[in-house]
């Protein structure tokens, strides 16, 4: 395996980056059940690349 193989390029990194803002920000009119399920839900997103391998 190469190093290029196991490292995200910066495309990819900058998009995991972008999503997790996208996942965490809040909107001040938005419900605060709905932003801590969609986190919730990032979490659950982010544990499940971690544990497959993949970022």
């Amino acid at each position: 395996m190469t190093a290029s193989e196991r490292r995200p390029s910066d495309e990819d990194r900058r998009a995991a980056q972008y999503a997790a803002l996208e996942a965490t920000a809040t909107d001040d009119d938005e419900d605060l059940d709905t932003v801590l399920a969609r986190m919730r839900e990032a979490r659950k997103e982010i544990a499940r690349r971690q544990r497959s391998g993949s970022t």
